[in-house]
């Protein structure tokens, strides 16, 4: 919005009145994605991040940018200090030649194994869980309109009610949990 209201000639100092801000956050605003590969900001598009991740960014090459963009999706973190632990993992060669310099020896071969090792392990984690995440949903839902036709029976009901109304409660919340996330998983 910011660019496109500078591509129209508004100068950064009126957005900056308009919007109650300092005219140094337009300016920041503005250069935001220079240096970031047009894919990672594709991936991060519908994400809320805060300007220093895409600083960390920009000290990758692309390919590491989008590599980093589809970890943190499947993290779903998108945290500075996510992004400084991805920085961290990666190698030199996919650094910029500005970061190369200055990181020189930071970190030992041996950590950055066990860092990236440890990456793999959470990739394919992340990816499993999302793999049965609709498996275990429909089960779910199976699972909450079997209970919920069972409370229907005012016999039941009556009789959780009066002797375990803890248990009821609970049921009552477990199938409203899932109704919720049922919901939420339909938005995606």
């Amino acid at each position: 919005m910011i660019l496109a209201a500078i591509a129209k000639g508004a100068s950064a100092e009126r957005i900056a009145k308009v919007l109650d801000i300092d005219v140094r956050r337009v300016r920041e605003k503005a250069h935001l994605l220079d240096g970031i590969a047009e894919e990672a900001v594709r991936l991060l598009k519908d994400r809320q991040i805060i300007p220093d991740v895409f600083r960390i960014l920009r000290k990758m090459k692309p390919f590491r940018q989008m590599e980093a963009a589809e970890m943190m999706i499947a993290a779903n973190k998108f945290t500075k200090s996510y992004a400084e632990m991805i920085l961290a993992t990666t190698r030199s060669e996919a650094l910029t030649d500005k970061e190369k310099n200055k990181r020189k020896d930071e970190i030992s071969p041996e950590d950055l194994s066990r860092m990236e090792a440890e990456m793999r392990r959470l990739q394919h984690d992340s990816k499993s869980a999302q793999d049965t995440a609709g498996d275990t949903m429909l089960s779910l839902v199976i699972a909450k309109g079997f209970v919920t036709r069972i409370l229907r029976n005012e016999n039941i009901a009556s009789y959780l009610n009066q002797y375990h109304p803890d248990l009821l409660t609970s049921l009552n919340m477990t199938i409203d949990a899932i109704s919720t996330e049922g919901r939420g998983l339909q938005r995606r």
